[in-house]
């Protein structure tokens, strides 16, 4: 825009020196005062121009420093976040651990059913109570960790009372037998 503005006076100013030296010899009276205004103009935007041109180098240099800056940080950002990922991952594996010690222990620390009668099953339910009454499904969570999809299911299907018995027999050979 700026660029435009200057090229347009300067085009005024051109022809203003031209139209000087076409009709200098003919009529001087015409244009003496319009030349000295004309040149003091000229001047002017000149000095204006370099000083535009001056701010705008200013403006370069800040916007490159700015852009310098941008990027350290962008980088700095992806190495916190690089950071809090091997962090959280730590975590995690730390939470797991923690919650197959937890497994291990969790028949010790049942005041419900007596650690005899507990049988680990590990998947998809982690234990297996066998007591005088009834049997029950244990599932072992700690910290905020959840049922997942399947032991839900599980979990329904035993509320809405939805188990069975089967006895499997496999015929093997009596002595004797051919």
């Amino acid at each position: 825009m700026l660029g435009e503005i200057l090229g347009f006076l300067l085009g005024i100013v051109t022809t203003a020196l031209l139209l000087k030296y076409v009709f200098k010899e003919k009529y001087p009276f015409l244009f003496e005062d319009e030349i000295v205004r004309l040149r003091q103009e000229t001047t002017s935007l000149t000095q204006t121009m370099g000083g535009l041109e001056m701010l705008l180098g200013s403006k370069e240099k800040e916007l490159a420093e700015s852009h310098r800056q941008a990027q350290e940080l962008q980088d700095l950002l992806e190495q916190e976040a690089q950071k809090n990922k091997n962090v959280i991952s730590q975590k995690k594996s730390s939470e797991i651990r923690t919650g197959h010690i937890a497994e291990q222990l969790a028949p010790l620390l049942m005041t419900n059913h007596d650690p005899k009668n507990v049988r680990w099953l590990g998947q998809p339910i982690d234990y297996i109570s066998f007591d005088n009454d009834f049997v029950t499904f244990i599932e072992v969570k700690s910290g905020k960790s959840h049922l997942s999809y399947n032991q839900k299911r599980i979990k329904h299907l035993i509320l809405d009372k939805k188990v069975r018995w089967e006895e499997f027999r496999i015929r093997g050979r009596k002595n004797g037998d051919k």
